[in-house]
């Protein structure tokens, strides 16, 4: 179900945001010829964004992969008094992830801040039907987390939606360091923390499942 979800979030929330959005043309070209050179800027040094795009959603499901083997790890170890030593190298492998999808959506968010907004793409973001929306197809699911991104996409935020990705795995960093502080102190499964992590992972997975299904739409009007 995480893999599902995650695929949706790289090759939909985080590839038509930067590219759809910002192309001059209206049809995501990258989805045609994968390549990260559909961008529409005339400047060939310009970083290769698609390869930014899917890095940075690589980085960010290694890190909560790590993340959720750590938990089923101690699980084990709790269930059947194994020894879980080897848990604390997932929490290490979870941060040097997240440190680098960080770096990476820091990337993400300064090309955005340099690239000029496709109108016709802000136009639609501002007069479509998010609440029809959601009623029709998201009805019980987190509202929170949808309104959330209601929030950006009604005003045509989508660099905002950028920051918002950084500043989550800025975040992620300190959840995920305060559980390895824990874990090295002999707390063996550091549950405050696991939970906060968990959250913040699984809440910035399902905002992207959101956005992306909310470009998916307008995309097929």
């Amino acid at each position: 179900m995480i893999t599902l979800s995650a695929s949706h979030f790289v090759k939909v929330s985080a590839g038509a945001l930067l590219i759809f959005l910002f192309c001059g043309n209206i049809q995501p070209a990258w989805l045609q010829n994968g390549s990260g050179k559909a961008f529409c800027c005339a400047d060939t040094e310009r970083p290769d964004t698609e390869y930014y795009v899917v890095q940075g959603a690589q980085q960010f499901l290694d890190s909560y992969s790590n993340l959720l083997m750590f938990m089923q790890k101690t699980e084990s170890g709790a269930a059947e008094n194994i020894n879980t030593d080897d848990a604390g190298f997932y929490l290490a492998k979870a941060l040097e992830n997240m440190k680098a999808a960080n770096d990476t959506y820091f990337k993400l968010k300064t090309i955005a801040a340099q690239t000029p907004y496709n109108l016709i793409v802000i136009y639609r973001l501002k007069s479509f039907d998010y609440d029809g929306f959601y009623n029709s197809n998201l009805k019980n699911l987190n509202s929170q987390i949808f309104s959330d991104a209601k929030t950006y996409l009604l005003k045509g935020d989508v660099r905002g939606i950028y920051a918002k990705m950084y500043a989550n795995t800025s975040e992620l960093i300190d959840a995920v360091s305060g559980m390895i502080t824990a874990y090295e102190s002999g707390s063996i499964q550091p549950l405050s923390q696991t939970w906060r992590a968990n959250y913040l992972f699984s809440g910035t997975l399902l905002f992207g499942q959101f956005v992306a299904e909310v470009f998916n739409n307008i995309d097929a009007k």
